[in-house]
């Protein structure tokens, strides 16, 4: 009957809105996902030139690793937040960028009375930072 074929009809648009609602819904957590680390590195970045320790140690996984072409290299969050305490955050940093599967962060720190043009390189691991490498550009 025509009852018949129109809520036939009705079920198969629906599967379609309901498909096309749930790409819709797996690209926007995926773009957030990207942007999030963005938002994570911008962060502790504030919370870094903030000199919040504890606010930075939030950001970092347990198994954390910086290495610093100045300032060498700190494993574990305890010797992280060992380097964050007593090496305080100097320069001026640009706004985190995103580079592939990386969120970068471009500065400039004086070092020796020289201006040094540098870039911080960040690493994730079940969204918190796993690794910051610090080089001179």
């Amino acid at each position: 009957t025509a009852y018949e074929i129109r809520l036939s009809l009705v079920g198969s648009e629906m599967c379609i809105r309901d498909r096309y609602q749930r790409r819709v819904r797996d690209n926007e957590k995926f773009l957030q996902y990207k942007m999030s680390h963005v938002d994570i590195v911008q962060k502790y970045m504030d919370a870094r030139m903030g000199q919040k320790h504890e606010e930075v140690v939030n950001y970092v996984t347990d198994d954390v690793v910086l290495i610093s072409a100045k300032d060498g290299t700190h494993s574990g969050k305890e010797a992280f937040l060992k380097y964050v305490k007593n090496t305080p955050p100097t320069g001026t940093w640009e706004k985190p960028q995103e580079a592939g599967s990386q969120v970068t962060v471009a500065g400039k720190v004086r070092f020796l009375m020289m201006d040094w043009n540098v870039k911080s390189y960040f690493d994730f691991s079940n969204d918190k930072i796993s690794k910051i490498e610090i080089k001179r550009e």
